[in-house]
């Protein structure tokens, strides 16, 4: 699962956390804040040498992390649950 809310600090920057569901309990993989791009309409992560790229599909994001290497480590989609407020 992930959450994402305002910075309050700056209106550039989202703050993602992403868990994973293990036994029914979430774990939490990274916290984080990820520079947004209004007008590319994405979100990005730069860490260590690997990079997040997420583009914004109304309530759908798809994204791939990338490595210092320039390979395509991993692919993501994500769809807004609507069901659920948090």
């Amino acid at each position: 699962m992930y959450y994402i809310e305002a910075d309050p600090k700056t209106s550039s920057q989202v703050i993602i956390r992403a868990d994973k569901i293990v036994d029914g309990k979430a774990i939490t993989m990274g916290v984080g804040p990820w520079t947004y791009d209004s007008k590319r309409q994405t979100l990005t992560f730069e860490t260590k040498g690997r990079v997040w790229l997420v583009a914004l599909h109304g309530d759908r994001m798809e994204g791939t992390l990338t490595l210092s290497d320039k390979v395509v480590f991993r692919r993501m989609m994500l769809t807004r649950d609507t069901g659920q407020q948090h």
